[in-house]
């Protein structure tokens, strides 16, 4: 009749009442052509509708491998004995071993009727699996590209920002040997940060303030005294887990596009809450704006593809607001679901 997979999947409780419904339909029929009491009618119909039921389930039990249009025919079989024997208790009186034919022909038309349905059910039960495991794969794809992108990214902006920082710590070493070498703690613990999650597919948002102060450090000693920063972490969230590159490049954001066209600078802050469900991120700077035209070709992550990454990292459920207050400066704001 109908494999015991699907019924597995769509429920025994569909299948028993989609069956019922059957049943009592034809019984109405059966009625309308032979008479006699209804409820006869009602227990010869349902005899060959939950035998189908049953033998399904038990040819699957029985003989998991065996090819589908065996299993069909198996119960189907099996179907209309059960359903003829039953048929003969209920209607021997009223037509004889010779007359039970016209039942016989009833059973298998019902039967036909239920296979039919419960097949096409099936089929599109099977085309909707594969569907979803396209969409799974093609999302995971994409994931893995963006993982990649994500670690070439990486890659490109440690030797910009390292060079640049080596050419500071070069030039205060004529002028002023503390900052110099306060610099290079801070590149050396910055250096420590990112080697820790560039192997790695996730961080923690510990490691990531590590390496975002370390990394605002360094910048507060090149903008000379132009640049304050604050950071604020809600209590517990220390070890959440998160893609690596999410916040550095926003931070190096707000300098190079605000910050540091600014000539009397400006602080940034970093907020990481939670908001309900979700994990949120605030970069906040008090810069020139949206609008300043800044002579930088970019930090190598523009906020342009951001929210497209966001997306497809946390399938479609993060979320990237970018917005400018009316004192100037420009704040974004990512969120995502939190794995419970």
């Amino acid at each position: 009749m109908y494999s015991a997979k699907l019924m597995v999947e769509s429920g025994w409780l569909r299948s028993v009442v989609v069956t019922t419904l059957f049943c009592l339909f034809i019984s109405v029929m059966t009625l309308s052509v032979w008479g006699g009491p209804y409820y006869v009618h009602v227990l010869v119909s349902f005899g060959f509708g939950y035998s189908a039921l049953f033998f399904s389930w038990l040819v699957d039990k029985l003989f998991p491998s065996i090819p589908r249009r065996l299993e069909i025919a198996l119960s189907l079989t099996a179907c209309l004995l059960f359903g003829v024997i039953n048929a003969q208790f209920w209607l021997g009186e009223y037509f004889g071993i010779s007359g039970m034919l016209p039942v016989l022909l009833m059973g298998l038309l019902f039967s036909g009727m239920c296979y039919f349905y419960f097949h096409s059910r099936e089929k599109e039960a099977i085309a909707l699996r594969e569907l979803e495991s396209i969409k799974r794969e093609k999302a995971e794809q994409e994931r893995a590209l963006l993982l990649s992108q994500l670690k070439q990214m990486q890659s490109q902006i440690e030797p910009h920002f390292l060079f640049n920082t080596l050419a500071n710590i070069s030039a205060l070493m004529s002028q002023d040997v503390d900052k110099a070498k306060q610099m290079l703690d801070q590149l050396t613990a910055l250096l420590r940060a990112t080697l820790k999650s560039s192997r790695e597919e996730h961080t923690t948002i510990e490691n990531e303030i590590a390496l975002i102060e370390a990394y605002l450090s360094i910048q507060k000693i090149r903008l000379d005294g132009r640049l304050s920063y604050k950071i604020e972490v809600e209590d517990g969230l220390g070890t959440t887990e998160l893609p690596p590159m999410m916040l550095q490049p926003l931070v190096e954001n707000a300098i190079v596009h605000g910050i540091e066209p600014k000539r009397e600078g400006g602080e940034v802050s970093l907020l990481i809450k939670r908001e309900q469900q979700n994990l949120q991120i605030e970069v906040r700077d008090t810069g020139v704006g949206l609008n300043h035209v800044s002579g930088h070709m970019g930090s190598g992550v523009g906020l342009s593809n951001l929210k497209q990454r966001v997306e497809a990292l946390f399938a479609g459920q993060g979320e990237v607001v970018i917005s400018e207050s009316a004192q100037g400066g420009v704040c974004v704001r990512l969120s995502w679901p939190m794995e419970s």
